[in-house]
């Protein structure tokens, strides 16, 4: 799963597994091809299998009031894109930080609201969540990082 998928999708308040099971692909924060740009992080785009997309999340998709448009994409439009805005307040408090790898400064409403302490594995049992160990700045994660890459974190450095 991409880090756009992890740290930023939840803005939309979708949820995942229900995406994924109408063929949900990938998420990104920008498209040259359709901004004409390099440009990150003005819009949530937001990639489908076409033929796995069922009407009534299409539907939800375009009623969306943050929904712009969509366009299919790839060899016989195989894919559809759905481009969503991003509004001033999200994109300096949530896109910004992701952006610039400054996990721990993304909104802490939104942190709070998205990313749970534990989360259930796939046995069902519950598990400490390596998202909001990332987005806490998790002192064990950090030692778990530094030894693997033999490296010593800075208190400003992000995992």
């Amino acid at each position: 799963m991409r880090k756009i998928t992890a740290f930023v999708l939840p803005i939309l308040d979708l949820g995942l597994p229900y995406l994924n099971k109408n063929g949900f692909k990938d998420s990104y924060l920008g498209d040259s091809e359709y901004t004409g740009t390099n440009e990150w992080g003005e819009n949530l785009f937001l990639r489908f299998h076409t033929d796995l997309i069922q009407d009534t999340l299409e539907n939800t998709l375009m009623s969306s009031e943050e929904f712009i448009t969509s366009y299919a994409s790839g060899e016989n439009a195989e894919y559809t894109i759905f481009v969503f805005d991003l509004d001033d307040q999200i994109r300096e408090t949530i896109i910004k930080p992701f952006l610039d790898g400054k996990y721990s400064e993304i909104d802490r409403v939104y942190v709070k609201n998205n990313f749970p302490k534990y989360v259930k594995g796939s046995n069902g049992r519950l598990k400490n969540s390596r998202n909001y160990k990332i987005l806490h700045k998790d002192p064990k994660l950090a030692e778990q990082w530094e030894e693997r890459l033999g490296v010593t974190f800075t208190e400003e450095m992000e995992v």
